[in-house]
């Protein structure tokens, strides 16, 4: 299984510009456990995925917030340094069938690794934090090309914080 967590604001974009993430500060306790549930989330994981814009950002992140699970960035882009135990590979659907079939796979941040897990139809479910602000600019979380689907809510929950997180599964 495949689940894209994210959070993302009012008009639809992961990051602001420059990759700015500083709209989720007013936010950041809240909801279950005082982290939106996100650590029994990611306790539910086998392995994290995510795009090389996502982890150009994340590589920033100190600690490395994805250390005890193995962490594959998508990539064509040769060099590359990890952080931590990080490989780099392109997207290859067919083994990301396999990997999604023996485990939960966490999709982390980006609109272009979305994309392609949409194209080829292995993304299975997205629980996404909406932010009560609108930034105007950034990364949009669905940029241009994604295949249409559909998909139906499995749970929704508004926080006091005005969070409002959902659940959705492919339908």
């Amino acid at each position: 299984m495949v689940t894209l967590y994210t959070a993302l604001s009012l008009d639809g974009y992961v990051a602001g510009e420059k990759d700015d993430l500083s709209w989720l500060d007013a936010v950041a306790k809240g909801g279950k456990d005082g982290d939106y549930g996100y650590q029994a989330f990611y306790a539910s994981v086998d392995q994290v995925v995510m795009g090389r814009g996502t982890w150009a950002v994340c590589r920033t992140f100190r600690p490395w917030p994805y250390g005890d699970k193995p962490c594959t960035v998508l990539t064509r882009q040769k060099g590359l340094v990890p952080v931590s135990t990080e490989t780099f590979e392109p997207f290859d659907p067919l083994a990301w069938k396999r990997q999604a079939a023996r485990g939960h796979v966490y999709l982390c941040g980006g609109g272009e690794a979305t994309r392609l897990f949409l194209e080829a139809g292995l993304l299975d479910r997205m629980e996404l934090a909406t932010i009560p602000v609108l930034l105007g600019r950034g990364r949009p979380l669905f940029p241009a090309g994604f295949p249409r689907s559909q998909w139906r809510l499995r749970s929704c929950e508004a926080h006091a914080t005005g969070v409002v997180q959902a659940l959705w599964e492919r339908g």
